[in-house]
């Protein structure tokens, strides 16, 4: 008996992060962070997604297919960042995981693959040889809410809270645009003025030193 698998996702939402660095985002043109090292959350709302894995399980000569599809629409995750340095000539990064609570075991486990680079995306060809640790995966309550077309936030209480706001152009009713950066957690896609923002984060992000008590 032979068993044979395969798998295809795909998700779609919002998708924003921010730092402790005192203006934008130094690391999408591969500058130093402002403060010397980078503390960040990157975080994703899926409005659409789905996880389809496929196996094919062959015995004595038959073939039984079985395929299992599973949505992952509106669902939160999180990825926690510390770079000590430079975040691409320094030394690599420690990371956790959280993922929405509301998961299901198969949500979970859906989403586990796909967050740490197992079942393929350019988000982890970029970043997977950047990670030195991953310090844990947990289930945790994530509240994501919009303000208005221009503000998101998401909170984990009591871990962290990040709140962004599009800055505005010289046309207000254009949104501003980051083409062709040296990095990008969303490759291929022009940053948009969701990407480019105003922040106000909170984090005990001395948590590259606490978090392997916090996932317990």
């Amino acid at each position: 008996m032979t068993d044979e698998r395969s798998s295809d996702w795909r998700i779609e939402g919002d998708y924003f992060d921010g730092c402790n660095c005192k203006n934008i985002c130094p690391c999408i043109f591969a500058l130093d962070p402002t403060e010397g090292d980078c503390k960040g959350l990157a975080a994703w709302h899926i409005e659409q997604g789905h996880f389809t894995s496929r196996t094919n399980n062959k015995t004595n000569g038959n073939d039984k297919n079985e395929t299992k599809s599973i949505n992952l629409a509106n669902l939160n995750v999180i990825l926690a960042v510390h770079a000590p340095g430079h975040m691409f000539t320094g030394p690599k990064w420690k990371l956790a995981l959280y993922l929405d609570e509301r998961a299901n075991y198969d949500q979970k486990d859906a989403l586990t693959k796909i967050f740490t680079g197992q079942v393929g995306g350019e988000l982890f060809v970029e970043i997977l040889p950047r990670i030195g640790k991953i310090l844990g995966i947990r289930s945790v309550p994530i509240e994501y809410s919009i303000a208005d077309v221009n503000k998101r936030k998401i909170k984990v209480p009591p871990f962290a809270e990040m709140e962004i706001e599009r800055l505005t152009g010289k046309d207000p009713n254009i949104e501003p645009k980051v083409v062709n950066p040296a990095f990008s957690n969303t490759p291929g896609i022009v940053l948009n003025g969701i990407i480019v923002e105003k922040m106000h984060f909170t984090a005990d992000l001395r948590m590259c030193h606490r978090l392997n008590t916090l996932l317990l």
